[in-house]
């Protein structure tokens, strides 16, 4: 509990925040808490969207919808979390694919 407080006040003060989002991210909560935070700062954010689109982001499909739907036990939080990667998702930020040979 004392680590995730200290750990906020930090990304608070950061100037700069460069979350790494994978078709897994919306499966921690800590890093829904960590995107939630940011975007209540108002500070620069630069996504980087790995291996999923963010239109799956911004329409919460495909795994991001499984993902909330493990998160319904505070519907608040969770509405609060989503509406974060909604607006992480209509920024500019670089989207990077897997790379497969064949």
């Amino acid at each position: 509990g004392e680590k995730i407080h200290e750990l906020l006040k930090y990304i608070e003060k950061s100037k700069i925040f460069v979350p790494i989002i994978s078709r897994g991210y919306a499966e921690s909560q800590w890093c829904l808490l960590e995107v939630t935070q940011r975007v209540k700062t108002g500070r620069l954010i630069i996504p980087v969207f790995f291996d999923v689109e963010p239109s799956a982001i911004k329409n919460q499909s495909g795994p991001f919808e499984d993902a909330f739907r493990e998160h319904t036990n505070n519907k608040n939080v969770s509405e609060e979390w989503r509406d974060s990667l909604r607006q992480v998702a209509a920024l500019v930020g670089y989207v990077l694919a897997i790379q497969t040979e064949g």
